[in-house]
């Protein structure tokens, strides 16, 4: 195996499109980037979204707690670009058989979310991902 140094992306490609974006992740993915780092938290009916912030106050025109909304609640709000948050299963369905790892957060540091390891781990499984994804 020869050594070489990954390039991640860290919430996609923010300098060019929102912060853990399907549209960035989809750019960084098809310009051949090693991998992506991105953060999970769980919707009101325990649906697997990507955001860094517990909040969406700093990304999108919403406000408040993820956990606070159900995932269709959640759609109500868009991102700078008109884009919504993205769910996990998204960005997994755009890195199927694509060389590129995947690095998740479970954002657990300041909320408690039941379950998010075995819900995600269990749609994960889902996916021919070319890579294990790491945690």
């Amino acid at each position: 195996m020869t050594n070489r140094t990954l390039i991640f992306g860290h919430r996609g490609y923010p300098f060019k499109f929102p912060e853990n974006s399907l549209k960035g992740f989809k750019y960084a993915i098809d310009h051949g980037i090693g991998g992506l780092e991105f953060d999970v938290h769980l919707t009101k009916d325990n649906v697997p979204v990507i955001m860094h912030d517990e909040k969406i106050n700093r990304t999108t025109d919403g406000s408040g707690l993820i956990r606070s909304y159900t995932l269709k609640e959640l759609q109500q709000f868009h991102m700078r670009d008109g884009e919504t948050i993205p769910m996990l299963k998204d960005l997994l369905s755009l890195a199927v058989h694509r060389p590129v790892h995947l690095n998740l957060e479970f954002k657990t540091n300041k909320i408690h979310y039941p379950n998010i390891e075995q819900i995600v781990l269990d749609l994960v499984k889902q996916y021919d991902l070319t890579y294990p994804v790491i945690y």
